[in-house]
């Protein structure tokens, strides 16, 4: 999650990020009906930034929170080390899920934040697939 928005990147809103924002301070069933209301409309649209910390999608406020960076034109953020915690490395990896030898987690692969929260996102054993495979 982002603690600003940085001028010249580009950010979506996000509903999965606005939710667990918005049950550390309401109700589960509160911040559900707002996704209902105006969340779901504005799930995945761009962010037009107006300050660090303020934006909008289609009218609506959003805050940095609640978005995900999806192009960083930043070099000073861009020479630091970011790791996209919603990939899932083992649908591009060469080995197989099967035969794969990274077993243990937290010292082999770390799972993200993905759908569902059991994508690999680091694995030390972790090579791409040729293209004709």
């Amino acid at each position: 999650m982002s603690k600003q928005f940085i001028k010249g990147n580009v950010y979506v809103f996000t509903k999965k990020r606005y939710l667990a924002d918005a049950c550390k301070y309401n109700s589960k069933s509160i911040a559900k009906l707002s996704l209902k209301i105006w969340g779901n409309r504005i799930n995945g649209n761009e962010v037009t930034v107006d300050s660090n910390f303020s934006a909008s999608v289609r009218g609506m406020f959003v805050c940095p929170d609640w978005c995900k960076c999806i192009k960083n034109n930043s070099p000073r953020i861009e020479s630091k080390e970011i790791k996209d915690k919603t990939i899932n490395l083992c649908d591009t990896c060469k080995f197989e899920i099967p035969s794969c030898k990274a077993t243990e987690e937290g010292i082999d692969f770390k799972f993200g934040n993905g759908l569902g929260n059991d994508n690999v996102y680091e694995c030390k054993i972790y090579e791409l697939k040729s293209e004709g495979i």
